[in-house]
């Protein structure tokens, strides 16, 4: 079938008009824009046919801003955008009178930023992800994912915590810089959020004026990723976990350095104790002891039996 029967198709299928992705790539996996042949003719005969029927749609950096201005999109609720160029990202934001506020109706926004950070990337994920929820108030799904941990793109409060909340989003995947940022989202600000994926570059002690006993009922799924050691295990994310109740799936993949290797046991009393609850447990922790002075060396078999009441689905 040629190239203009195959657009053709897209005016009367709503496979394909359900739900559509406006961009092409490579075999490495990088975005691009459509071939610009293709893209004219999308944008002059076929998407002021079918953007009201558009419920989900991927466009990426360069092509972005002429898609989303064919039409009004009254029924997309997902919007993707991949491979986001910083400047163009904060330029959504930037203008009060922006042409981007008209998608304000949209309940899930995924995100990818390129991994191109300028002297002025540091910042960018927090003025973005403030502005999202002035400007998208009807966000339940919001998805920031940067192409690598590269720093400049994860979400920091240092010492001022910008003002924001959303009593409607229940799924956030997201980096941040430190554990502290990660409590700070979870102090009430977002009290009815159900999932949350997040990514933590640096673990460090919580300070005092954060709340560490409020109780987060109303999450369900939580998964917690870092490459980077953490000393504060027993100090930030027991006491994280304990604060879960209702969480019915907990996914871990860290590296804990403590004075006491992290085993079976220690995962059973520690947490699965404390999470009645929980249905999946998916874990990939590497355990290791700093206080060289008083390493209990264990045979490897001993180790693994404290794993055998942990059931594999």
């Amino acid at each position: 079938m040629g190239i203009d029967r195959q657009l053709d198709r897209i005016l009367y299928d709503s496979i394909f008009t359900d739900c559509l992705t406006l961009t092409r790539s490579s075999s490495n996996g990088h975005i691009y824009s459509l071939d610009n042949q293709i893209l004219d003719r999308l944008c002059r005969e076929i998407l002021p046919k079918i953007h009201q029927k558009i419920q989900c749609l991927t466009v990426e950096s360069l092509s972005m801003e002429r898609i989303l201005l064919v039409g009004d999109y009254p029924n997309l609720h997902k919007l993707c955008l991949a491979s986001m160029e910083e400047e163009r990202l904060r330029s959504l934001f930037n203008d009060e009178n922006s042409w981007f506020k008209k998608f304000q109706h949209i309940s899930t926004l995924y995100f990818s930023v390129l991994n191109k950070p300028t002297s002025t990337s540091y910042g960018l994920t927090n003025f973005v992800f403030v502005s999202m929820f002035k400007m998208f108030p009807q966000l339940i799904n919001l998805q920031f994912h940067q192409l690598s941990n590269n720093d400049c793109f994860e979400l920091s409060f240092d010492n001022e915590i910008p003002i924001f909340s959303s009593s409607v989003l229940l799924e956030l995947h997201i980096s941040v810089t430190t554990s502290i940022d990660l409590l700070c989202l979870l102090d009430g600000r977002l009290n009815e959020l159900r999932r949350f994926y997040v990514y933590v570059q640096h673990f460090f002690l919580p300070s005092r004026n954060i709340d560490m006993k409020k109780k987060l009922d109303n999450l369900k799924c939580f998964s917690l990723t870092s490459n980077n050691e953490t000393f504060f295990y027993n100090q930030t994310i027991l006491p994280l976990l304990h604060r879960m109740s209702n969480l019915e799936m907990l996914t871990f993949n860290i590296r804990i350095d403590e004075k006491k290797f992290v085993d079976g046991n220690c995962l059973n009393n520690d947490i699965l104790n404390h999470l009645p609850k929980l249905n999946h447990f998916i874990f990939n922790i590497q355990s290791r002891i700093y206080d060289y002075n008083q390493i209990d060396i264990r045979p490897n078999e001993d180790i693994q039996n404290t794993f055998k009441k942990f059931s594999k689905s």
